[in-house]
This record gives C-alpha cells, structure tokens and sequence, in this order.
C-alpha cells in the first residue's frame, strides 16, 4: 500500500498532524459532553432541593 510522500519523499507529515488534529478534537468533545452531563446531574439535583423547600415552606420555618 502506497504512503502519501512529500517531494522530498518522505511521509506526508501534514497528514499526520491533521489526524492528530481531528483526535484530539474528539478527545476535547468527549470531555465537554461529560463535563455538560455532571452539570446537567447538579442542576437536577439543585432543582429537587428548589422544589422539596418550595412545597414545605413551614417546615423551614421553625
């Protein structure tokens, strides 16, 4: 199987980089949806607290 050379005959270390590029990118992706889910999950958890206090606002109170 042929590998993209450069004139100088070299592997085509433009190539490379450029799948680098596009891995790292993923990696970074995976991380922000991550980081986008635990936020979800606090602000879910926040918002049980907000309603638990809202429907009992006696109870807080004494």
């Amino acid at each position: 199987m042929d590998r993209p050379q450069d004139r100088s005959g070299r592997p085509d270390l433009r190539l490379l980089a450029a799948n680098a590029d596009i891995a790292a990118n993923a990696i970074h992706r995976i991380i922000l949806h991550e980081q986008t889910e635990m936020q979800l999950h606090h602000l879910i958890a926040l918002h049980q607290i907000d309603l638990a206090i809202s429907s009992n606002p006696t109870q807080m109170s004494h």
